[in-house]
């Protein structure tokens, strides 16, 4: 097993209203603001559960989580970067007491998520790398679904100091997908495309699972893991 990190690009035909780089609150806002690409919110209800219903790897991804947090007793959810939040309604969906706190950067998909997600205990605007995280109950679970490729290396670093120092004791990461060989000569290749057409946006990065291991080496200590298609599911706890 080798550690890497590599860029990650993605096509899409909005790429130069975001300027090429999906890493900002902004180009998340036009994403999810935008009826006309896969990234965006319905804003109507019936639909917006519709399209979480119909994700075929959301509600498999939403099941295991429901048995682990019903498993683990975590009556409490805080949700980082939630998009859509699709995961979280289903999850809310497998476990009605369940209280999830839903946040994400783009206000676009916040001011949406606030008339459509009723059900969630709180639903606000949230920073991961600049805003400061906050120690919750024993009983409570921070959640960082599919939000790996968002950060380089050093600021998930810094992203789990603070976690650390704010005594959250119980983490879930789970990311996008574990990095391949295939992947890096597939990057490889979407890097020239990058370069040369306008319909390719940098998308952030992919990761080898020891490199993802050693972003919360010192600090957190991986007391389950699970294989689930392209990624895998850490539940982390504090050290110490």
């Amino acid at each position: 097993m080798f550690s890497l990190t590599i860029k990650h690009y993605f096509r899409t035909a909005l790429s130069s209203k975001i300027n090429k780089n999906l890493l900002s609150a902004h180009s998340w806002d036009c994403l999810r603001g935008d009826e006309s690409n896969s990234f965006a919110i319905p804003r109507d209800r019936m639909l917006w559960e519709k399209k979480a219903l119909e994700h075929p790897l959301l509600t498999v991804n939403a099941k295991h989580l429901a048995m682990l947090i019903m498993r683990a007793g975590y009556t409490e959810v805080y949700s980082f970067g939630v998009g859509a939040a699709g995961l979280e309604l289903l999850l809310k969906r497998e476990i009605p007491s369940l209280q999830i706190h839903c946040f994400d950067y783009a206000k676009v998909s916040v001011d949406i998520l606030k008339s459509l997600f009723v059900e969630a205990k709180e639903i606000a605007q949230f920073d991961i790398l600049k805003d400061d995280f906050y120690p919750v109950k024993e009983n409570a679970l921070y959640l960082l679904y599919r939000v790996d490729t968002e950060f380089s290396d050093d600021e998930w670093r810094g992203i789990f100091r603070k976690l650390f120092h704010a005594q959250v004791s119980n983490v879930i990461f789970f990311p996008e997908r574990m990095l391949t060989v295939k992947d890096i000569a597939r990057e490889s290749l979407k890097k020239l495309l990058f370069y040369f057409r306008n319909d390719f946006s940098f998308a952030g990065y992919y990761r080898t699972e020891k490199r993802f291991r050693e972003l919360w080496g010192g600090l957190y200590e991986v007391a389950d893991v699970r294989e689930l298609g392209l990624s895998k599911c850490f539940h982390l706890k504090i050290i110490g």
